[in-house]
């Protein structure tokens, strides 16, 4: 929904309900799930800072249990073009097989209409140095490690 109607987004969540609707839509989803798989809301809010440029939303998620469960999200808005909105991700990461648990695990990705992109860094679940690490990829001085395209025959419309 985000990225299909950013203006939606940004009126949504900019406004003084943007922490009710963010609870509500934590909710709503949790409902697709057994009630014993469901997470509580704790710990989970959105805050918004705003330059003469951009909207930037952080919402930080209750703590992850899984990998690929998030512990934070920046959806930046450029004002000038909100057709322009990234949304990055600090996924949990699991182990990789046959080894012990060792540094941050955690990745780094990126959301767009075409798939996901995985960076290559690592920061720890701590909301500074993941928006420090976003400005990185901004200033291009962390290079994507890989792509999955998720669009529908995307595989094969890149060959």
């Amino acid at each position: 929904m985000t990225l299909s109607d950013p203006e939606w987004f940004v009126r949504t969540f900019s406004g003084s309900e943007g922490p009710l609707f963010l609870q509500n839509a934590w909710k709503n989803v949790g409902q697709e799930f057994a009630e014993n798989e469901r997470l509580a809301e704790t710990g989970l809010q959105i805050d918004l800072r705003e330059s003469a440029e951009m909207l930037r939303f952080l919402i930080t998620l209750p703590l992850p249990l899984a990998r690929n469960e998030l512990y934070f999200s920046a959806i930046l808005a450029p004002k000038a073009d909100l057709s322009q909105l990234r949304i990055f991700g600090l996924e949990k990461m699991a182990a990789p097989a046959g080894t012990a648990a060792h540094g941050n695990l955690t990745v780094l990705v990126e959301w767009t209409k075409q798939g996901r992109l995985v960076y290559a860094c690592n920061p720890p679940p701590d909301p500074v140095q993941f928006e420090q690490h976003v400005f990185a990829i901004l200033a291009g001085e962390i290079e994507i490690l890989t792509f999955t395209d998720l669009r529908p025959m995307g595989w094969f419309q890149q060959r």
